[in-house]
């Protein structure tokens, strides 16, 4: 009787210790095909923006941008990673778009803007066919045009009609858009473009993770990043800099709460 339950202990841990490995395995697995799909993601968003010298390198920012505003809202890492790929693959619908108006020196007309615009409906079309391992990334790809007050494209939706990671793109996006150049106009300071989305918060862009993105800019700011999150001598602010218009963001989103109630 003893030998039977020797026996029966042995066969569960060899039986346990099989699983465990076999866990392992699928673990790195998954591990090695994230990195892939990383790698060829990245390469995607390089592609996307290879149209004009002016955008070059604006889905890999954003995808940056919006992995460093989802760590520091608190997300877990596997929907920071959705949200960094959903980033690198925002404006895949450019590639339809006529390369002229991307170098025009003025601002598009009516017409070129609705044309423009048909990128977020063109790129949700060739993302949907897709079976990604996330399932955020048509979304995020319609929708990091739409506003909370409605002003956005393509659908007009409305505050909580937007999911938060799209938000969190959305604001990645327009970050890095003031502060790069473009045929029309010079790029924004840090400082000035921050100074800005605040004043558009939180009618247009999401105040929690514009919350977020003032930490990562501090935490740039003062060297505690142990990566930095922006490019070198982006950032020229200091941190009471940063405080101030975390302050700033703060009584906006105080009176607004005030004031809708």
């Amino acid at each position: 009787m003893l030998s039977h339950y020797v026996a029966l202990a042995i066969q569960n841990h060899t039986l346990s210790q099989t699983l465990t490995q076999r866990v392992s395995e699928n673990v790195r697995l998954l591990a090695s095909l994230h990195g892939f799909y990383d790698n060829a993601l990245e390469a995607f968003a390089i592609a996307i923006d290879v149209k004009h010298v002016n955008i070059q390198g604006h889905s890999l920012r954003v995808g940056r941008y919006a992995q460093a505003i989802g760590e520091a809202i608190g997300m877990d890492a596997a929907d920071v990673a959705s949200l960094r790929s959903a980033a690198y693959l925002h404006d895949i619908g450019m590639v339809a778009i006529d390369k002229r108006l991307f170098g025009k020196p003025s601002q598009l007309d009516a017409d070129e803007s609705r044309a423009m615009q048909d990128h977020t409906v063109i790129g949700h079309q060739i993302v949907s066919q897709v079976q990604f391992p996330w399932r955020q990334i048509p979304e995020i790809v319609r929708w990091h045009h739409e506003r909370a007050d409605g002003s956005g494209y393509p659908d007009g939706l409305h505050g909580d009609e937007i999911p938060q990671a799209v938000r969190i793109v959305a604001l990645a996006e327009t970050f890095d858009a003031m502060t790069s150049e473009r045929p029309y106009r010079e790029r924004m300071s840090v400082g000035v473009a921050l100074q800005e989305l605040i004043r558009m918060s939180p009618q247009k862009y999401d105040a929690q993770a514009l919350q977020a993105l003032l930490i990562q800019v501090r935490r740039d700011a003062i060297g505690s990043n142990h990566i930095p999150v922006f490019d070198p001598g982006l950032v020229s602010l200091s941190a009471g800099d940063v405080d101030q218009l975390a302050s700033t963001l703060q009584h906006r989103v105080s009176q607004d709460k005030l004031y809708l109630t």
